[in-house]
Formats: structure tokens, sequence, C-alpha cells
């Protein structure tokens, strides 16, 4: 059992199928909003497991018991969304069909059954891969815990993901949405490419006028919780500076410097809908996602010629070799035209050479 929150606030208790008597397929409990409901929902939460009685005869808890436990001792660490996503994954698709084995089972006979039958259903190989990292964490906190004494799952090799490659946007298509973009998918598109921010919730619509110092041209970037950097700072482009002196200027007018990126104020919960009216209208039909520009903003870094650790401290890396996972496909072209300049500096004419040797 697990006190949660839903992405719009409600407050909901989460437990495995069964543990209601009455209504079996029941898994959650929901208590409503602001700080009554979260009070209630814990205090339900600490009344269920005072009333939960553990079979402790048995050899050992079920994949079942385990999940709760993990989810449990991860309510104060996970991201909101992280939270909801792996509740929602648990409670409908991995614990009807793995929740009743002990957690020893959870080896490659039950993980490649639960991995065809995922198939049969026409589920991806990257929806698979990520239902099966959720199980391998909760493995892996069991055995640190000494719930379970080994590792089911040593020697299972998860599905290859299948994510498609999605080329950035080219400069005429940036150039098109911008100029059919509303006014605050234009803050946003300018701020992704020119700070290489992530343009979400954690990261650019959390960013703040009092984060802008202009004077000595930087950004203060308080980085998502991604395993990198905690917090950043980014140059500020001359464009960039360019532009945001008039959003500055409109802002004031409007009233207190708060949200770099907003609606008529308030600031936004998420740009989907702004980007998706924005594609239409500029007539791109291909799979392109706003995230696609802070990759745009790397391989252009990078293609200009910046070296690989500055590159990696703007986008907010853990260190450069992520940056040269993720972006290897330009370091080798960059290596390419590296090679290249020694043929222009010393032109050599090779073709008058003898091949015979000796």
């Amino acid at each position: 059992m697990s006190v949660h929150q839903t992405k719009d606030g409600r407050w909901f208790v989460f437990y495995h199928k069964g543990f209601n008597k009455e209504e079996p397929n029941r898994t959650r409990e929901y208590f409503g909003r602001g700080i009554e409901a979260e009070l209630a929902a814990h205090a339900r939460n600490h009344a269920i497991g005072l009333g939960v009685q553990r079979d402790h005869s048995a050899a050992e808890p079920t994949f079942a018991d385990l999940a709760a436990d993990y989810m449990e001792a991860h309510a104060g660490d996970m991201r909101p969304t992280s939270r909801e996503d792996a509740a929602w994954k648990l409670d409908g698709v991995i614990l009807p069909q793995l929740g009743h084995l002990p957690g020893s089972r959870i080896g490659p006979p039950a993980l490649d059954g639960y991995v065809a039958g995922r198939a049969a259903l026409g589920r991806k190989n990257t929806s698979i891969h990520r239902e099966l990292s959720i199980i391998r964490a909760i493995i892996r906190w069991a055995v640190k815990r000494h719930k379970i004494t080994h590792n089911p799952m040593d020697g299972f090799d998860l599905p290859r993901r299948d994510d498609a490659i999605i080329s950035p946007p080219t400069a005429a298509e940036l150039q098109a949405l911008y100029r059919a973009a509303a006014p605050h998918l234009q803050r946003a598109l300018l701020l992704s490419y020119y700070t290489g921010m992530r343009p979400g919730g954690s990261e650019l619509l959390a960013l703040r006028w009092e984060h802008v110092d202009r004077v000595n041209g930087s950004i203060f970037v308080e980085s998502a919780k991604k395993g990198g950097m905690r917090a950043r700072g980014v140059p500020i482009a001359t464009e960039l500076d360019t532009a945001m002196a008039r959003w500055i200027q409109a802002d004031r007018e409007r009233g207190p410097l708060q949200w770099v990126v907003h609606y008529h104020g308030a600031r936004i919960g998420s740009l989907k809908t702004a980007w998706a009216q924005a594609k239409r209208r500029a007539g791109i039909t291909r799979r392109m996602r706003l995230y696609d520009l802070r990759h745009m903003a790397a391989s252009d870094m990078l293609a200009g010629g910046a070296d690989l650790k500055s590159v990696s401290e703007i986008l907010g890396h853990a260190s450069p070799d992520m940056t040269m996972r993720i972006y290897q496909h330009t370091i080798t072209a960059q290596r390419r035209a590296a090679i290249a300049v020694l043929g222009k500096r010393l032109p050599i004419d090779t073709s008058q050479d003898d091949d015979k040797t000796g």
C-alpha cells in the first residue's frame, strides 16, 4: 500500500488487486485534492497497513508484495509523474500477470511468457522494455533489502527498444514553426534552441525572469532530475538577448515580471496543444517533438566546433560520455571534417605515384 497523487492533484491510496474483498478488482481509493485529502489518504494508508496480515510463514513474498513495498519506500523520492506512471503500469499490466508469483520466480521463463503475451497484443518493444525496467528495479531493490535471496532476472536480456529515430527540425522547418507559433510558443522555441533547455515543466516552463542575468549574459537553469547536474549557467546568445529585451518590455506593461514563458501572465503546464497547432499551420506532417530542438541545438553546437565538455555542461548532462553516446553521429561527422582539413592544408598530388616498393 502507498499514497500517490495524480497529475491533476488528487490524492489516492494504491493497493494490489484482491486486497479489497468487497471490490476485488479495485486498486485505488481516492480522497480528493488539498492538504486535508492528503492527510486523509495517509491516515487510510496507515489504517490499511495495520490491518494487513501477511503470511510470514510463507517462504517469501509475492511479486505483488514486493511491488507494494517498493512503491511505498519510494513514495517520497519519485517524481509525481514517474510515480503515477509506474503505479499505472503495475496496476493495469504487470501485477495481473506476475503479481501472484513468488519474487524468486520472476526469471526468464516467466518473463519470456510476459514478453510474448505483450507482443501478441501488438505492444511495441519500447513499451515492453519500459515495463520490464520497472520489474527489474523492484527486483533489484528487493535483493538489496534482503526480501529475496538472489536476483532471478540475472542473465535475462530486455528486448531491444524500437524507438523511431526522429530527425531534429531543419533550419527551414524551425523558421516555418516560428512564424506559425503563438507568442508563448515562439518564446519556447527560441529558448529551447538557444539554450538547449529541456522544454518541460522542470526547466523551460519553470524559468522565471529572476533566473535571467542579462548584465552578465547568463541564465540560471535548475536542472531536471535526470541524474546530471543539479543546476547550470547557460550563456545568453546575442540573438536570444535581443528577443528577451522585447519580451521584458512587453511583460512589464502587463505587470510584475514572473515567468519567462507564460500565457497571458499565467504559468503554462504544457505546450503540446500549441506545438500541434504550430506544426499544422506550418504544414509539417512528419513526427517531430519540441524536445527535438534540444537535439538540434546540441548537434549544431558540435557541428560548429564547440568542445564536447562545454556542450555537455550546457545541456546539463551527467558527463561528456553521456553527450558522446547521444550525439555520436555528429561527433563522427566532426572527426571526418577534421581529417578533411589536412588535405586542404597540404594537398599532395598522388596521381603520379609508383606503387612499386623495394
